[in-house]
């Protein structure tokens, strides 16, 4: 019996069984390389087609399911695509045109029969996280896709006998990934669209004996004050956070649970601009602080600068963190002409965070360039705000408005009025220059980053 690697609700599939489908979808694809727009669904049909066509000639967006109609319309005029594959159930509608086909649970829409001028390696766009602003696309080839498949798989670890919930939308690039290296792999994969707040998603924990466990800040911040006694941690054999910065006294805990539990715990440094691993460090390591990133990814260089572009060797430096390595993005796109555009950065991207160098090549991830503000001639850094607050509110996030600083909290409890003296004392910034507001739920981008943008317009 040929072993089955991919699960969804009562449903299981073998390599072959993947293969096959996968084969049916790409001969519903007549043009020669076409451009399609497709959406993501945390399913065993999407995945059908994302393996059929990461295989194909053809060159393919990912779009978030929710993605509205407007903004869909907004793409389509900006790239023409050649199809459009929708979900059956979704409401997403393509006026005065019918699909062609209906396969695994997808319409296939042609919407343009000619042919799009396209870089030769370019392969998949994925959208950068929009928390600052718009998003723009992220040009990636086949290459950088299976190189940091490769390297991601080499410092994990990670083999056919692991088994993994997949959880994380499959239109973000840290879910993506999760996919990719564990189908390279033939590991386990169930799908589930449960949440970490979800009994139901660690009753399938249980269940399957899962060996790694992948997920952002927030899911960290909610696992460490559950029982974790009663998940039978022995059969894991690690725990990974990526997504953004997770809090120091949260990494303590998880790293004392990892300890007590003899696994590994990896704190993931990446951008979907390197297809999306950069880096990481690791607990137990002696050679690393799990505080900070320690280690590129095999292949791949760390090095910082200045302003001015001087690279930065002496520890206590601070400037731009900068990756090189060959799963670095192609550039990227906001109109069907950039489809065309050489790469151009020489495989090397500013990450557009500031670090500070620690000993043996630890960096000290200080906050991205875009949370350093101007208030009355003084540079603050937001994120030292955010990380002071932590200590009275879970959840916080401030945006610079009209020379003022805006905190938003996610809370009942905290006094308003204590807080403003506190932050007050501790920026060295008169009162009068906060604004804090609570919110029920601060928002939050498909892949549970906060939303910056939209808390600039509340």
């Amino acid at each position: 019996m040929k072993k089955k690697i991919l699960f969804f609700k009562n449903k299981s599939y073998s390599a072959s069984e993947i293969n096959l489908n996968s084969k049916k979808i790409i001969q519903c694809i007549n043009l020669k390389r076409p451009l399609i727009f497709i959406f993501s669904e945390n399913n065993v049909n999407f995945l059908f087609f994302y393996v059929s066509l990461i295989r194909s000639d053809a060159v393919f967006f990912i779009l978030d399911q929710n993605i509205k109609q407007k903004n869909l319309d907004d793409l389509i005029s900006k790239f023409s695509p050649n199809y459009v594959i929708i979900p059956r159930h979704n409401k997403i509608s393509k006026k005065k045109i019918k699909p062609f086909k209906v396969i695994f649970g997808y319409k296939i829409y042609l919407t343009n029969t000619k042919p799009v001028k396209l870089n030769k390696d370019l392969k998949l766009l994925l959208s950068t996280s929009g928390t600052t602003g718009p998003s723009k696309f992220v040009m990636l080839s086949k290459q950088n896709i299976d190189i940091n498949t490769k390297q991601i798989c080499k410092y994990l670890k990670i083999d056919e006998k692991d088994k993994v919930i997949l959880n994380l939308p499959l239109h973000y690039s840290y879910g993506l990934s999760i996919f990719n290296t564990h189908f390279s792999k033939h590991s386990e994969i169930h799908i589930s669209n449960y949440s970490t707040l979800d009994k139901k998603f660690w009753n399938l924990t249980k269940k399957i004996r899962a060996s790694c466990f992948y997920g952002v800040p927030q899911n960290f911040e909610f696992i460490k004050r559950i029982n974790l006694k009663s998940l039978k941690l022995k059969k894991i054999k690690f725990m990974a956070v990526a997504g953004g910065k997770i809090n120091t006294n949260t990494l303590k805990d998880l790293c004392d649970i990892a300890k007590k539990n003899s696994f590994n715990f990896f704190n993931m440094y990446g951008q979907t601009e390197a297809s999306p691993r950069i880096g990481y460090s690791s607990f137990p390591n002696k050679k690393q602080n799990i505080k900070f990133l320690s280690s590129p990814v095999l292949g791949g260089k760390l090095f910082v600068k200045d302003k001015k572009g001087k690279i930065l060797k002496e520890e206590e430096s601070q400037g731009y963190l900068y990756y090189y390595g060959k799963n670095v993005m192609i550039g990227y796109a906001e109109k069907q002409k950039d489809l065309a555009k050489n790469r151009k950065n020489n495989y090397v991207i500013n990450t557009n965070d500031i670090v500070k160098i620690k000993k043996n090549r630890n960096y000290e991830i200080i906050g991205r360039a875009d949370k350093f503000v101007k208030i009355n001639s003084q540079k603050i850094n937001l994120n030292d705000i955010e990380n002071f607050l932590k200590k009275y509110v879970d959840i916080v996030a401030c945006v610079e408005n009209n020379n003022r600083i805006s905190i938003f909290i996610e809370t009942k409890k905290a006094n308003i009025e204590y807080l403003k003296k506190e932050i007050s004392e501790y920026i060295n910034l008169n009162q009068n220059m906060f604004i804090i507001k609570r919110l029920k739920k601060i928002p939050r981008t498909s892949n549970f980053k906060i939303n910056y943008f939209k808390l600039k317009s509340l």
